[in-house]
This record gives C-alpha cells, structure tokens and sequence, in this order.
C-alpha cells in the first residue's frame, strides 16, 4: 500500500458545520469540580445540560473528496 493510499483511506477532519451541538466545556468541566466528581461520572442529564445547539448545523452535507 502507498502512503498516498493510506491518506485517502483515513478519516478526515469533522467541520464545525456537521456538528448538531457544541458544549459549553468550560462549565462542564467548573460543575462537575464544584461537584467534586469527574466529568464521566455525571449523568446523561446533567451533561445534556451544557450541549449548546450549533446555529451553523446543516443537515444533509454530503462528503466530497474536493472538500478536504
């Protein structure tokens, strides 16, 4: 196998723009200290908490080898 194959065969970076939310880490990470708990042990509840929805999330982008 060529390098170059390889390469094309990896994959490729996630856009900001195919994420349905982002996370506010910083208080993620602040709450879950004042807690005096790690970030894994918090439930699924209080983590969706800090789930921001992404204003610049489209829906349906197709992948294309011209777009990396």
């Amino acid at each position: 196998m060529k390098k170059s194959d390889y390469y094309m065969n990896q994959q490729r970076p996630i856009s900001i723009k195919e994420m349905p939310y982002t996370i506010d880490l910083r208080a993620l990470l602040a709450y879950a200290k004042a807690k005096g708990i790690a970030v894994f042990d918090l439930s699924d509840e209080e983590k969706q908490q800090f789930l921001i929805p992404n204003s610049q999330y489209r829906t349906g982008l197709a992948y294309s080898a011209n777009s990396r």
